[in-house]
């Protein structure tokens, strides 16, 4: 009677052991020697044209993720975060599948993405219809505004940027404005902000040439633009890539129009290939604090050269662990969590967010010399 007590024993601990360790695998919340270990999915550009951007982006990530671990143990939190990475391609279609791929297959309930536009917009609908929470650090189309109730950002609008720069360019005495923009998600919103307000100030809108991501001559469109004798030529691109191409091949038509750029031109990759084509372009980038010893820790540690998104990014990942630290894997309490932040403090700006899981951040505007920005 011993003998079989002792085998029910030995069979019943032998199914709990093979129970928890099925659980772990599909579960976020796995508890190993009394650690609770969250996962959060992510969905970046890793390949193509885009992984300029995502690249640096998974370094900034998996540094804060580091420096997280670090401060949860030292701390005595018996709290662990690990990543889980998808590639979302920079596009609608691979993103939707990087979302159902981290929650259905390995039932993520927090995705920190996309980082384009196009893969927010992309993934947003079924993580909304899923109750997943998704936070970007770079998604800035004015049209994530309502893309669900589940759905935030740690960045700014091209709202904004698209006034600042309308602003700006009628404010040098330009009446008639042309527009080359590369046709993504991210371009394609803030080129019909940015027209709108245009014409709200009271300027023209003379050309506006639209170029695919993967075009390598663009002296079509150019001659348009040229021939429309533009007073100002606004570059609206999203890739470094194509930002360089457009400065180059307008230098090399000559056309004389003053130069102006979006975001894409104040990163630090662009500025130092593009040197020869960009000096005396104004433009504009979110205003934030670059000298602050946090913030060149980050850019020392993980060579990261995009500006507020760099900020942006590191930030996200201690902002969300903040939440699941205190929501688990409740979406509707992280969902609440975040609705309530004001005024959290990161390397970036104090971060509040509005009704729509938006924050609000202002444009500087800058002048290209020497390939650097000066301030203007």
């Amino acid at each position: 009677m011993k003998k079989n007590l002792f085998t029910i024993l030995i069979m019943l601990f032998l199914v709990t052991a093979c129970t928890t360790t099925q659980v772990a695998t599909k579960s976020k919340e796995i508890i190993v020697t009394g650690t609770k270990v969250y996962k959060i999915g992510l969905i970046l550009p890793l390949t193509g044209d885009a992984s300029i951007y995502g690249m640096p982006a998974q370094k900034v990530i998996q540094k804060s993720l580091e420096d997280l671990n670090k401060k949860l143990k030292v701390e005595n939190k018996n709290i662990k975060f690990e990543l889980v990475f998808e590639d979302g391609r920079c596009n609608p279609k691979d993103a939707l599948t990087a979302a159902q791929t981290l929650i259905n297959l390995k039932d993520i309930k927090v995705i920190f993405g996309g980082f384009c536009s196009g893969e927010t917009l992309g993934a947003a609908p079924f993580a909304e219809e899923n109750k997943i929470i998704m936070l970007s650090p770079g998604s800035t189309s004015p049209e994530i505004t309502n893309a669900g109730d589940y759905i935030f950002r740690n960045i700014g609008s091209d709202e904004y940027q698209a006034v600042v720069a309308a602003k700006k360019i009628l404010g040098e005495g330009n009446k008639k404005i042309a527009v080359l923009s590369e046709n993504t998600d991210y371009a394609q919103a803030l080129r019909e902000k940015f027209k709108e307000e245009i014409k709200k100030l009271g300027g023209e809108i003379v050309a506006d040439e639209v170029v695919n991501s993967n075009e390598r001559d663009i002296r079509i469109q150019l001659i348009k633009i040229k021939t429309a004798n533009p007073d100002a030529l606004y570059l609206n691109a999203q890739n470094i890539r194509v930002a360089i191409m457009f400065a180059k091949q307008i230098t090399e038509q000559t056309i004389s129009a003053q130069l102006f750029g979006n975001e894409a031109f104040t990163f630090g990759d662009t500025l130092k290939k593009g040197k020869n084509y960009l000096e005396g372009m104004i433009t504009q980038k979110a205003h934030f604090d670059e000298t602050t010893e946090e913030f060149k820790y980050v850019q020392e540690e993980t060579g990261c050269e995009l500006g507020i998104y760099c900020a942006s990014i590191y930030d996200g990942v201690f902002l969300l662990a903040e939440k699941m630290e205190k929501c688990g894997e409740d979406t509707d309490c992280i969902k609440k969590e975040l609705y309530n932040t004001k005024g959290w403090k990161g390397l970036m700006q104090e971060i509040t967010f509005d009704d729509n899981g938006d924050i609000l951040v202002q444009y500087d505007s800058f002048r290209v010399v020497d390939g650097e920005l000066v301030k203007i």
